[in-house]
């Protein structure tokens, strides 16, 4: 039962997406940052080189990885993370009791603004959950003034304070 409420909601959550971006402006930074429980595989690559980066974490896709891939599709948005090459212990972002690694946290970014990031891995999360990490993309210099303008915080300072609340 337990299990099935989880993906009802999580299903609610990825539902959410498309309705919450309505309330953005187009030309505005659109960061997306969840624990969609989603894994994205190569095989994603393959079919949707577009959307999703040469650097995936896992070979295979699951079903909350195929929806997450159709709402980007859909939204125009892609995952920052497989766009970067990272040491395997940079990208995944949840570890189970037994030692199996996944990437299931992700960072969602409007297409237009994708060439705006730097780098994009998985640190180590401070206080929350030992078994965790979190992902935190960076800007390059000339795009991080522009959007700390119209905003008043860069990309990496939102991530750090949603970590620290």
């Amino acid at each position: 039962m337990a299990i099935h409420n989880l993906e009802l909601l999580l299903c609610m959550l990825l539902q959410s997406v498309p309705h919450l971006l309505e309330h953005v402006k187009r030309h505005n930074i659109h960061l997306i940052l969840g624990d969609f429980n989603a894994r994205i595989g190569l095989d994603s690559h393959a079919s949707h080189p577009w959307i999703i980066g040469l650097h995936c974490y896992h070979d295979s896709t699951n079903d909350n990885g195929e929806r997450l891939i159709n709402i980007c599709q859909e939204q125009n948005l892609r995952p920052a993370q497989m766009r970067f090459p990272q040491p395997r212990n940079r990208l995944w972002t949840w570890t189970r009791p037994n030692g199996t690694t996944y990437q299931l946290d992700h960072i969602l970014i409007r297409s237009n603004w994708v060439n705006s990031l730097r780098t994009c891995r998985a640190y180590n999360s401070v206080e929350s959950r030992a078994s965790a990490k979190l992902p935190v993309c960076e800007q390059t210099k000339e795009n991080s003034a522009r959007s700390q303008n119209s905003t008043g915080r860069s990309c990496k300072t939102l991530l750090q304070n949603n970590n620290s609340s």
